[in-house]
């Protein structure tokens, strides 16, 4: 996304045709599920997202690379109960989910993480 006119309020600095902020340049999201006739199951999601600048400078400092971030669950479900082992960012890629231009400081992506669930019905 392009600005098309803009000038800042506040230093009167023309960024017309620069990316607006927050915006990447792309968004791509890709899922695969799979399960067997017997319980076993699996899902993977993979979410690639394109560099992001969050001010209307395009400075590196105040930018994001482009980054890819996978999940993958397993699992096997009966009749009465099902468990599943999910992994978020399982290549643990570090990247930042926000920049505060300006202050210095950041939100960090979150990190690699093990999620056990277990369900029971009665």
């Amino acid at each position: 996304m392009t600005l098309r006119e803009f000038t800042d309020p506040y230093d009167g600095a023309d960024y017309s045709g620069k990316r607006a902020p927050y915006a990447p340049d792309y968004t791509l999201a890709v899922g695969a599920a799979w399960q067997s006739n017997i319980g076993w199951f699996a899902h993977t999601d993979m979410v690639t997202t394109g560099s992001v600048y969050y001010d209307e400078s395009e400075r590196a400092a105040s930018g994001t690379p482009a980054r890819t971030i996978v999940d993958l669950t397993l699992g096997y479900e009966r009749a009465a109960w099902k468990l599943t082992v999910t992994v978020t960012n399982l290549f643990d890629r570090d990247y930042y989910s926000l920049l505060i231009p300006g202050v210095g400081h950041g939100v960090p992506g979150t990190p690699r993480q093990l999620i056990i669930t277990g369900v029971w019905r009665w």
